[in-house]
């Protein structure tokens, strides 16, 4: 995994987007924070497309490719209230690098996942699962100017 400094959405590329499995009532997944806000904001239909896909969830948390606007959503807590959850963010690694065999020269860009609204430790619980679950150059973080993690 490389990384850099800079604005996620100037990326050319896959991106992914932090979010949570709470659909509001009607039907939305809901997304009013963060990087998942600012993709919400880019894509007004995106909250209704994951809100589908989460209540067709049957075996728990999933990671979403919407392949039609280049977005990867992926789940980092239950709720939006929680902390992020390290084992999620494991297991969308995963799936991450099962997208990427798919998509092949295709950069995939992700923040610093669980480290801003989620109160993860970048240099010590993010970084290290990153650097070893994202291995090569496809995957590339992406820390908004001035972030220390």
């Amino acid at each position: 995994m490389k990384g850099k400094f800079g604005n996620l959405w100037d990326c050319d590329g896959i991106i992914v987007v932090p979010t949570n499995c709470v659909v509001r009532r009607d039907g939305k997944a809901v997304m009013g924070a963060g990087v998942a806000k600012q993709a919400a904001e880019k894509h007004p239909a995106l909250p209704a497309m994951l809100g589908r896909a989460i209540n067709c969830w049957t075996t728990g948390p999933q990671v979403e490719w919407f392949e039609e606007i280049g977005i990867v959503c992926l789940p980092t807590k239950d709720d939006w209230r929680d902390k992020a959850d390290i084992e999620l963010i494991r297991s969308g690694c995963q799936t991450l690098r099962e997208i990427a065999i798919h998509c092949p020269p295709d950069r995939i860009y992700l923040p610093p996942l669980g480290c801003g609204l989620g109160g993860l430790n970048w240099k010590k619980q993010v970084r290290p699962l990153l650097v070893a679950e994202l291995p090569g150059e496809q995957f590339v973080c992406v820390a908004p100017r001035g972030f220390r993690g």
